[in-house]
């Protein structure tokens, strides 16, 4: 028994966890996340400050036609599809973020 199978009733929590809330969480850090890092200074020391990655643009926009090929791709694995496609555009996100200032150490000179 592991919490992957988890399940009450007709409720799975593999996917109220992993299928919604994961997805409520991706469109929170990948679009209303950056938008607010370009609006607001206080989310923009935050993120800085606690050296969280910010998505470029490009990334959420790569990220959005990569979702939308697998989703329309007529085999039986979109899932695993997508997931591939969540991984790669989080690998981007957190190579090359919005950000990457906070991410360089400071010359120290002697």
């Amino acid at each position: 028994i592991t919490f992957h199978n988890l399940a009450f009733g007709d409720v799975n929590i593999n996917k109220v966890v992993f299928g919604s809330g994961l997805a409520i969480l991706v469109v929170l850090y990948t679009i209303l996340l950056p938008y607010l890092y370009s609006k607001s200074d206080k989310v923009k020391s935050f993120a800085d400050n606690w050296a969280l990655p910010i998505a470029k643009l490009h990334h959420v926009a790569w990220y959005m036609l990569g979702a939308l090929i697998a989703l329309n791709v007529p085999a039986g694995k979109k899932g695993e599809l997508l997931e591939l496609v969540g991984c790669w555009a989080f690998l981007m996100i957190f190579a090359f973020p919005r950000n990457a200032h906070v991410f360089k150490k400071p010359r120290v000179s002697n």
